[in-house]
């Protein structure tokens, strides 16, 4: 029996990421969870969370063979990362000393997943919990721009997108919105919007929905990147030039799909309410996370287009101001949990 497993980075050890985990861990069925962390860590919030689970430490060697496992009850597999700088926590949470441990967390993963794949193992899944970009950012000594960034460059991935999906707060709408670009300031947004590089997202996060949550007929809506749609090149020229062509473009690679462009970004959340098969593309980051916010809350999901496995996150930050008070949201990761079920057509 091939066992899936679920690599699960734990987060900032100053968030709220090792709360969630071991609040929904028995709650994960269809994998087999392992976390990575750090013992000091995994005893230190069991404790002070007065949770009921039996951390079992192994090595990674332990996941390479395709065996059957059985896992005792309220128990769950831990892969410990090696803190050689050894800091004392217990003096500061808040520093780059978690940020040294958030990114430790990262790289085992990435270690772990380029050796199952030397071995052709394919039965994994990665699930990233919140981590500080500034706290990183001063122990790499050049910004870390985040999760997706990192490891897709860790895997020389070039040709990449962050698509996130959304839950409305009714349960009735899941909304699938492509951010173009990402974590660049506003005033480059419209020199990386190359005509290449959009029909290629476009066209691979399609494909990506189609392959692996089996949606058919997907509706493509394209926002506009400026004021009322450029209003005919009046106030910007993007819509009018890129845009035009990205769907001429799109129509010979994607001939079955419904392609609107440029579409109001409100009127493009406003037709896929209570639909699941619609993609909405958004130019930069705030025009498809406010919404989505407003609609869905916490309930995001961040996965990443065009890596050779799947990987998920919560799409919610560290929330630092209610880390170790036993108040955190488990919903968004459960959220993830429930997208890794029916990608897996669970």
């Amino acid at each position: 029996m091939c066992e899936k497993y679920l690599l699960i980075t734990a987060g900032d050890p100053a968030g709220i990421g090792y709360e969630v985990i071991f609040k929904i861990i028995n709650q994960i069925h269809n994998f087999i969870p392992v976390l990575i962390a750090e013992k000091y860590f995994v005893n230190y919030y069991l404790k002070h969370l007065k949770i009921n689970l039996n951390p079992i430490f192994i090595s990674e060697d332990f996941i390479f063979d395709s065996l059957s496992i059985i896992i005792p009850d309220n128990s769950f597999l831990c892969i410990e990362t090696e803190n050689k700088k050894n800091f004392n926590y217990r003096n500061s949470f808040l520093s780059k000393k978690t940020g040294f441990s958030a990114i430790s967390y990262i790289n085992k993963a990435i270690y772990i997943i380029k050796k199952l794949q030397a071995n052709n193992k394919t039965n994994f899944f990665l699930l990233t919990m919140p981590v500080s970009k500034d706290y990183i950012t001063q122990v790499i000594g050049n910004k870390f721009l985040g999760h997706t960034e990192y490891i897709t460059k860790h895997f020389g991935i070039k040709n990449y997108s962050m698509l996130m999906i959304g839950k409305d707060k009714n349960n009735k709408s899941k909304y699938n919105v492509l951010l173009l670009t990402r974590h660049i300031p506003i005033k480059y947004i419209s020199k990386n919007l190359s005509f290449k590089d959009i029909v290629n997202q476009i066209f691979n996060t399609v494909k990506y929905l189609e392959n692996y949550f089996y949606k058919k007929n997907i509706e493509i809506l394209i926002c506009g990147l400026n004021p009322h749609n450029g209003e005919q090149g009046k106030i910007g020229t993007e819509e009018k030039i890129i845009f035009k062509k990205v769907v001429e473009k799109l129509k010979t690679k994607l001939r079955k799909n419904k392609i609107i462009s440029p579409i109001l970004t409100e009127k493009a959340f406003e037709y896929a309410k209570n639909k699941n098969n619609v993609l909405i593309v958004c130019s930069y980051h705030d025009q498809g996370m406010v919404p989505l916010k407003l609609l869905c809350g916490h309930n995001i999901a961040n996965l990443t287009i065009g890596l050779p496995f799947v990987r998920i996150s919560p799409g919610h930050g560290t929330a630092f101001d209610i880390a170790r008070k036993n108040v955190a949201d488990i919903n968004p990761t459960m959220f993830c949990i429930e997208l890794l079920n029916n990608l897996c057509n669970l």
